[in-house]
């Protein structure tokens, strides 16, 4: 992490992906008045929906207009899609004011892609009144301001961000997060394992999570 830059953090989209647009439209009525109408209209863009790739470098736009700052990494975990950004421009004080003032700030896609393409996302924009419904609003944090630390996986995020920077310049690649459950792989790899290992704790897939002692399989209750 690096001084005087802000990192912005939050979900683009869940499983559902539900989205809502609204256009306001009038029309001329005879007598000199005017018909006002509103249309709704709503469709699905969840996770699963977004290509694996992007075009880089990729801006983070304010409300789709003015840009703000660049996004530096993808991650898709959990059937939800995060986003990661960095601003020089906007401080946490900016963007709690920006916050104060509009409402909380979540993320918004800017898409650019033909029918029945996977999405192409052309810019990320930090907006009070998002399309998608249900986001959670975004967090940020910059060093030496910032109380506390990012969350783990975003500090991995920007790890692999400045190792593939000069590798990847025309694009950014989603980064697949392994989810915790892949039970069949687990107990197969597990099983491998134990084969070679008898009576040794066992870590699934680099996770940390303890499957089996001595040989036992642990019981893994819900949290």
């Amino acid at each position: 992490m690096r001084h005087n830059v802000t990192y912005i953090w939050g979900q683009v989209t869940d499983p559902i992906g539900l989205v809502h647009h609204v256009r306001y439209g009038g029309e001329p009525i005879p007598g000199g008045g005017l018909r006002a109408w509103k249309e709704d209209s709503y469709a699905r863009e969840p996770a699963t929906a977004y290509d694996s790739s992007h075009p880089a470098p990729m801006p983070m736009m304010w409300s789709h207009k003015d840009e703000i700052g660049r996004v530096v990494a993808l991650e898709r975990r959990d059937d939800r899609l995060y986003a990661v950004a960095q601003s020089e421009e906007l401080t946490p004080e900016d963007l709690q004011h920006l916050a104060d003032e509009y409402g909380p700030l979540r993320w918004s896609t800017g898409t650019n892609n033909r029918r029945r393409e996977l999405l192409r996302i052309t810019e990320i924009s930090l907006t009070p009144n998002p399309a998608t419904v249900g986001l959670w609003p975004v967090h940020w944090y910059r060093l030496d301001v910032t109380k506390g630390n990012p969350p783990m996986w975003v500090r991995e995020a920007l790890m692999r961000a400045e190792k593939t920077e000069h590798r990847s310049r025309g694009e950014l690649v989603v980064y697949e997060k392994r989810s915790a459950v892949h039970v069949a792989d687990d107990y197969e790899e597990m099983a491998r394992y134990f084969r070679s290992h008898p009576g040794e704790i066992y870590h699934s897939g680099g996770l940390g999570q303890i499957l089996s002692v001595e040989g036992k399989p642990v019981k893994r209750g819900s949290h």
